[in-house]
């Protein structure tokens, strides 16, 4: 890992999203870009979003310069508490944008080029990144791995990682990838592979034989119901879950029909999203 994407907003919420940057930076060398786009705080000052180049003339340009030099000034106070924390053992870079925000991201990562992109789950504006918005646009419009750290949720490191297979999509790249991912942090990591039908018997023996500890390998059955996932979850009590996340099944449809992505957010836990295969 070299770059690290990390958009923020300067919410309470925003630090716990530039820890977790920090601290996978500093054990892989990576560099940080935060980035920041204005329309965050247009939306709050308006109550609109501005929908075409004439409803954007509608707002003084005095107001406009003065939320430009607001989001200036926050990003300094946050560029100086990141370096801090830093040690001076990562590079952070900056950058503040103008337009919408989901746009802005895939274009500051499509000229960043990052490894990683670490968002909020919910910003200062209320909008809730776990359903259909910026997280889950990202894991569906990029390449690039996506970590989404819900707003309830502290810091909690990476000592332990929950990594859920599709059983339609299950193999050993995926596990392979994973692994690499995870290794420079130490993280301890657990598999959860969801079974829905008698088919995917055979995938997770297959697997059985691919995965060096199979104590860290957890079957739970979910022909009839999701309880034993909530259970699995609980028992393995992870402060992270991963997943590969597929366009044509997005999550709401597999571990289909029990298990919904809404579901699995439930958990409050940080959520890891890897590109398609």
């Amino acid at each position: 890992m070299k770059k690290i994407l990390i958009p923020v907003d300067f919410s309470e919420h925003t630090w716990v999203t530039v820890e977790y940057g920090l601290d996978m930076a500093k054990a892989t060398g990576a560099s940080i870009l935060l980035f920041h786009s204005i329309f965050d705080q247009v939306m709050l000052t308006a109550g609109v979003f501005p929908d075409s180049i004439a409803s954007q003339t509608v707002l003084d340009m005095n107001v406009l310069q003065g939320i430009r030099e607001e989001a200036e000034h926050r990003m300094k106070d946050l560029e100086a508490r990141a370096k801090e924390k830093a040690e001076g053992k990562v590079v952070i870079d900056t950058s503040i944008g103008s337009g919408e925000p989901d746009i802005e991201i895939v274009e500051a990562a499509t000229e960043f080029t990052p490894d990683l992109i670490i968002v909020g789950a919910v910003g200062q504006g209320h909008k809730n990144h776990f359903s259909g918005s910026t997280a889950e646009k990202l894991m569906k419009n990029t390449r690039i791995p996506v970590l989404a750290i819900p707003i309830n949720c502290g810091y909690s490191g990476m000592k332990k990682v929950l990594y859920a297979i599709d059983p339609e999509k299950a193999c050993s790249t995926c596990i392979e990838e994973t692994e690499e991912f995870f290794r420079p942090f130490g993280a301890e990591l657990q598999y959860l592979f969801i079974r829905l039908e008698e088919k995917h018997d055979a995938v997770y023996h297959s697997l059985v034989g691919k995965i060096k500890d199979n104590t860290r390998l957890h079957l739970v059955n979910c022909e009839k119901t999701k309880d034993e996932i909530y259970d699995a979850i609980n028992r393995i009590n992870p402060v992270l879950i991963a997943f590969h996340f597929h366009r044509e099944s997005p999550f709401a449809g597999w571990f289909r029909p029990v298990l919904s992505r809404r579901d699995l957010y439930k958990a409050n836990l940080p959520l890891l999203a890897f590109p398609q295969k």
